[in-house]
């Protein structure tokens, strides 16, 4: 696995700034990254850094559309949904359920 590269980069700069929020959250996407590759770590940090730019705004988490984030990888949605819940649930985003329905 590549260890340089533009997905790597910027999902390094984006775990950092998600680690601040929520360890849990991090470690899931760390393990995103051993197991599914540096582009899909990407996309999974572009999904949770979605989520908490929409809590921030008046947009809500619902207006998110986190998963669109994973059009081209599909094949980490499940463990993205893991990690997104984990992320509003340690940083009591109030409609972290809504993501179940």
């Amino acid at each position: 696995m590549s260890t340089s590269g533009f997905h790597t980069f910027v999902f390094k700069k984006d775990l950092a700034t998600i680690r601040r929020y929520s360890e849990d959250t991090a470690k899931l996407l760390e393990e995103i990254y051993y197991t599914h590759g540096s582009h899909a770590a990407y996309c999974s940090a572009q999904a949770v850094k979605k989520v908490l730019q929409s809590a921030q705004t008046s947009t809500g988490v619902a207006g998110s559309n986190w998963q669109a984030e994973m059009r081209e990888c599909s094949y980490a949605l499940a463990d993205t949904r893991r990690a997104v819940e984990t992320f509003m649930y340690d940083t009591g985003i109030a409609d972290y359920r809504a993501l179940r329905d």
